[in-house]
């Protein structure tokens, strides 16, 4: 915002170029990449959530929200006609999750328990 806006405001958006994002630019790409570990990480974090109801819950959340990655990547590297499909899941399963485990770590103090079977 500190540069690129200035530039683009005092006619020298052509001097901006690289720190736009823009569709088929390099930060609309890292930006693309960025939202694919997140949902990797959320997949990741999936298995750790087990047992009771709310566990399985947030379990089905955070499998929701790494889902929708496929098509967010199809929307940052193929066409942004997919984020059709993807607004709509993340518009539920973002806050969901993260009212959901706010629940979780309330409840246990901050502690998560790891299943029995999961070797780190």
């Amino acid at each position: 915002m500190a540069v690129v806006e200035p530039l683009i405001v005092s006619g020298h958006a052509d001097r901006a170029g690289l720190l736009t994002i823009d569709p088929g630019g390099v930060l609309n790409a890292i930006d693309g990449l960025g939202y694919t570990f997140l949902g990797v990480a959320l997949l990741s974090a999936a298995p750790l959530f087990h047992g009771s109801r709310l566990n399985r819950w947030i379990r089905w959340m955070l499998l929701a929200n790494g889902a929708a990655i496929v098509p967010i990547m199809l929307t940052y590297f193929i066409d942004r006609a997919f984020l059709v499909i993807t607004a709509p899941l993340w518009a539920i399963a973002i806050p969901a999750v993260s009212l959901l485990l706010a629940m979780a770590f309330r409840h246990s103090n901050g502690a998560v328990e790891l299943p029995p079977n999961l070797y780190l």
